[in-house]
């Protein structure tokens, strides 16, 4: 992105930071901070992380060795292998939107 915009990708277009993962961002508050940050960007953070990284999120018994795809810090999407050689959607909650 040119000069910290997307208005060269066109009116439709959503900026995607994708970390994988993002160690550098200790857990907690920063995260929540830089999260928000890309919110106000209107962008969407993906980030592929490790069991344990992302505080609250809880993934299923059979994610073992798995990683998790979770959108804008707190949202879990999918699981994943650790080096993107697959990649399985989570089923959301009900009512969950």
């Amino acid at each position: 992105m040119r000069g910290g915009s997307s208005a060269c990708y066109g009116p439709a277009s959503t900026a995607v930071p994708n970390a994988s993962p993002p160690r550098s961002l200790p857990p907690g508050v920063t995260r929540r901070r830089f999260a928000a940050a890309v919110g106000r960007l209107g962008a969407v953070w993906l980030a592929s992380e490790g069991p344990g990284v992302v505080p609250g999120v809880t993934l299923p018994d059979d994610a073992e060795g798995s990683f998790v795809v979770v959108r804008d810090g707190t949202s879990p999407l999918a699981l994943a292998d650790p080096h993107g050689a697959w990649l399985r959607w989570l089923v959301p909650a009900q009512g969950s939107g």
